[in-house]
């Protein structure tokens, strides 16, 4: 009797046994194939993401070339387009948008102090008008600080010495390097000119949210539907080319020019380029005083040419953007990349 149960029991046993197996084995198969798809789908992206890269850089080829074969914006329709608007160009497998913008057309914020080291009053003007405007633009949250001016000066600087602004009511007293090494991630002053707009981001009282517009991620702030960066530059001689200006530049420019008179300046070049300051003297509000005023920080032929180019390229969800600044020589068909960045 007991030989036999023992018998009975034995297939159970087994078919337990092998299930196990089977069940083992299964697991192991499935790892397996989720292992390999997940190699497949990283390997698929590093594809996508080369493939975006020469996207963007086809983008910036273009934008290049139209450079390179006619900077005159009279009869260069190519550069026209891309001047104005962004351009979308379908690189199979995917799309590249490329933006241009002309950097001359902005405040050389390295130039708050001149050759001599001394404060240059009507750019630090400029620059505190510009904090104004942008300060109207969103009414309801912290204004920008007028601070930001001597700041700035300080970090460009070569000395260690606080710069205090006399003619400016509040928020007037900059930071050197005492400020900077008591900070949470301490660091020495700059005293050096800026490379980029971005290294701002290190100077007293600039957040991304002043610099770049917005509000940062999962912030609470208001909006600011425009930031810093769209108006100043670090390229250049510091004279702003008033063919290439952004509207509150213009505005900038002096206390008297309202947003009507500054439409007016634009409408004006579009028609035809301006070829020099006296072609805006019979504008209505334009006095040849302020004409004057402008000839040492406006001008309407900059000497060289400065491109920001963004090529933003998308292939199957992965995007790559590629960002250099051109130098053009205007007596030259030759350009020079001042600044490449590539950004995945």
């Amino acid at each position: 009797m007991n030989n036999l149960k023992i018998n009975i029991k034995k297939p159970g046993f087994v078919l337990i046994t092998v299930l196990l197996i089977i069940i083992l084995l299964t697991a192991v198969l499935l790892e397996f194939n989720h292992a390999s798809r997940a190699h497949l789908n990283t390997a698929d992206d590093f594809y996508a993401q080369h493939q975006a890269l020469n996207c963007a850089r086809s983008g910036l080829n273009i934008a290049l070339a139209a450079l390179i074969q006619n900077h005159d914006l009279q009869t260069n329709s190519l550069l026209r387009m891309l001047l104005a608007h962004p351009a979308v160009f379908h690189t199979d497998p995917g799309q590249c948008t490329v933006t241009m913008v002309e950097e001359n057309g902005k405040l050389n914020i390295n130039m708050l102090k001149n050759k001599n080291g001394r404060l240059d009053r009507p750019r630090i003007d400029q620059f505190l008008r510009l904090i104004d405007l942008l300060n109207q633009q969103s009414l309801n949250r912290d204004p920008i600080s007028y601070g930001l001016a001597p700041a700035i000066i300080d970090w460009t600087d070569p000395d260690d010495q606080v710069t205090i602004l006399p003619f400016v009511g509040r928020a007037n007293m900059g930071a050197e390097s005492g400020y900077y090494q008591n900070t949470d991630v301490p660091v020495p002053c700059r005293n050096q000119p800026l490379t980029t707009v971005d290294e701002l981001l290190l100077v007293k009282g600039i957040t991304p949210r002043i610099l770049y517009g917005g509000s940062a991620r999962g912030s609470s702030e208001q909006k600011l539907p425009i930031g810093l960066a769209d108006y100043l530059t670090v390229y250049g001689d510091g004279k702003i080319d008033i063919n290439a200006a952004p509207e509150l530049v213009i505005r900038s420019m002096a206390e008297n020019i309202d947003p009507h008179l500054a439409r007016t300046i634009i409408q004006r070049r579009q028609q035809k380029r301006l070829t020099s300051l006296a072609e805006l003297a019979d504008l209505p509000g334009i006095n040849p005083a302020m004409l004057a005023a402008g000839g040492s920080t406006i001008t309407t032929q900059p000497r060289n040419p400065y491109y920001k180019i963004t090529a933003s390229a998308t292939v199957r969800k992965i995007q790559t953007t590629i960002t250099a600044v051109i130098r053009l020589n205007p007596t030259t068909p030759k350009v020079e990349i001042i600044l490449y960045q590539e950004d995945s």
